[in-house]
């Protein structure tokens, strides 16, 4: 597999109190941090062991910038893991050179998706502790879904989001023929 490149984005321009004040011990991580995002458990290790890390991820770290990452204050700590988290969630890897045994899907497979989606039973609902609303779908109605990610805990986004294409492309089709056979009803009343 190869290695993934390091993405250019940086921390998020509206980054609060201790990601600002860590600028300097920040340059270091980012670097390190961009490379690991699709790996979750390198960034819960990434504070622990940032050598092993950053092997991993095939960087070279100074001594500095170990000893700064290892120094970062708990809540400089739970900020970077809580943007990584949401960053991670926003991005894919998609390129053929990332992927392996590549299987473009039948009408089938196409429609099969189009109807689990179509089954799936949206909810609203509060996190403990919290006072917004979500809205989505309940893992625990679903676990079988092609959306739970493999830890049966937590929605794949992009697999989500893939779905709803399957379904945009199933509907798609259908209205094509629908207006095929409209056309073909108004030539013969014609």
């Amino acid at each position: 597999m190869p290695v993934k490149p390091a993405l250019k984005t940086p921390f998020p321009a509206d980054a609060d109190g201790p990601l600002r004040a860590h600028d300097t011990q920040l340059q270091g991580l980012e670097r390190l941090i961009t490379r690991i995002l699709g790996e979750p458990e390198l960034v819960e290790k990434l504070f622990d062991a940032p050598e092993a890390v950053a092997e991993a991820a095939g960087i070279k770290l100074t001594p500095v910038e170990v000893k700064r990452i290892r120094a970062m204050p708990d809540n400089v700590r739970a900020k970077v893991k809580k943007w990584a988290g949401e960053y991670q969630a926003s991005f894919v890897e998609s390129l053929k050179e990332y992927k392996d045994d590549i299987h473009y899907l039948s009408q089938d497979e196409l429609f099969h998706l189009h109807q689990s989606l179509l089954d799936r039973r949206l909810a609203t609902w509060r996190y403990h502790g919290e006072n917004s609303t979500n809205l989505g779908f309940v893992i625990d109605d679903q676990p079988a879904s092609p959306a739970v990610a493999p830890d049966g805990r937590r929605v794949d986004l992009y697999r989500y989001i893939s779905m709803a294409a399957a379904a945009i492309q199933v509907q798609e089709k259908e209205i094509a023929e629908l207006k095929a056979e409209v056309l073909r009803l108004r030539e013969k009343l014609g």
